[in-house]
Order: structure tokens, then C-alpha cells, then sequence
């Protein structure tokens, strides 16, 4: 459901299953940025994947398959 990096940018140099846990983090607990856990990646960098992935959609994406279960287009 993550969409893979652009094409013909630097690849990634952060774990986004890491980040993806980071936003988990901070909805779940409702803390505030600078409170994420240290073994998640920097704040500013969940909070910037937080915010495009919203933008994009991917994150109505991931909300969709965790409540209805199932993959990309599944149970629509």
C-alpha cells in the first residue's frame, strides 16, 4: 500500500515500515511529536511522510485495508 519511491530519486534512507509505526505512535498515544520513542525515526521526518501520504491518499488507503481488511481494492 506504501507507494514505492519516485523514480529516478535517491532511494530512501529511512525505513518507511518504521515510519509508518511512528505515525501509529503518535495517533494511538495522541503525544506530541517531539515525545516519539527514539527507535522511530527523527520526528520531522514521520510527521513530513504523515503529512504527504495524507495528501496522497495513502493513508485513506491504509485506513481502508486495517478496518475492512484485505489488500489494495479489496471489499470496495
Amino acid at each position: 500500500m506504501i507507494p514505492p519511491g519516485r523514480h529516478g530519486a535517491r532511494s530512501r534512507s529511512v525505513n518507511v515500515c518504521e515510519v509508518l509505526n511512528g505515525i501509529f505512535y503518535a495517533l494511538w498515544t495522541s503525544c506530541q511529536w517531539k515525545a516519539l520513542p527514539k527507535e522511530l525515526p527523527p520526528k520531522r521526518t514521520v510527521h513530513d511522510y504523515l503529512e504527504f501520504w495524507n495528501w496522497d491518499g495513502t493513508l485513506e488507503c491504509i485506513h481502508h485495508c486495517t478496518v475492512r481488511g484485505g489488500a489494495r481494492g479489496e471489499g470496495t
